[in-house]
């Protein structure tokens, strides 16, 4: 019986908190939406569309979430991948894991973009990458990490999920898939 092991990304693998902040603020502050840093740490691991939708909901603001987010995407593109800070600790547990021939897996509800660019960079090893992009629902359904044990070709029940958000184990708990809860920070 084969394992297969899921890694979220943001938090897990990569602390993006300062980028994925100084990106999200402005554009919403552009459109009036407030945002609250604690409240956006609390909403880690959904997909920042369905972000901009809950803040200008609680600020009472109509937007285009679309355009808010193409908005971010820009911010995010400006920042540097060198602000993005590697967890070594998550990094060395799946670098073991490849090395000792284990399926290793990324499931983010971050863009593809943003993902591939910093597993680049850093040489980040890994089968699979399922991004925002690859499903329709985002966490907490547990969409984006069944498509991540179907493509590793892996039944559920066989997989071991990386998770640093609760909404991220939520959706890996629905899956039907064995959780490892990790968090670098106090939230």
């Amino acid at each position: 019986m084969r394992t297969g092991y899921i890694f979220d990304f943001d938090g897990v693998l990569v602390d993006s908190i300062e980028v994925h902040w100084s990106s999200f603020m402005p554009a919403c502050s552009e459109v009036g939406i407030h945002v609250d840093r604690d409240r956006l740490v609390r909403y880690n691991g959904i997909p920042v569309i369905q972000q901009i939708e809950l803040f200008a909901g609680h600020s009472n603001v109509q937007v285009n979430a679309n355009a808010v987010f193409d908005r971010y995407s820009e911010n995010y593109a400006l920042q540097s991948i060198e602000d993005v800070v590697i967890i070594e600790p998550m990094l060395g547990i799946m670098r073991a894991l490849s090395l000792a021939g284990c399926s290793v897996a990324i499931a983010s509800s971050g863009s593809r973009e943003h993902i591939q660019a910093i597993v680049d960079k850093f040489a980040i090893p890994c089968e699979i990458i399922v991004s925002n992009n690859d499903v329709s629902n985002g966490k907490p359904d547990p969409e984006i990490f069944l498509t991540a044990a179907a493509r590793l070709g892996i039944s559920p029940e066989n997989c071991v999920v990386f998770e640093d958000s609760d909404i991220g184990i939520q959706a890996a708990v629905r899956a039907g898939m064995a959780t490892l809860h990790f968090r670098q920070h106090d939230d």
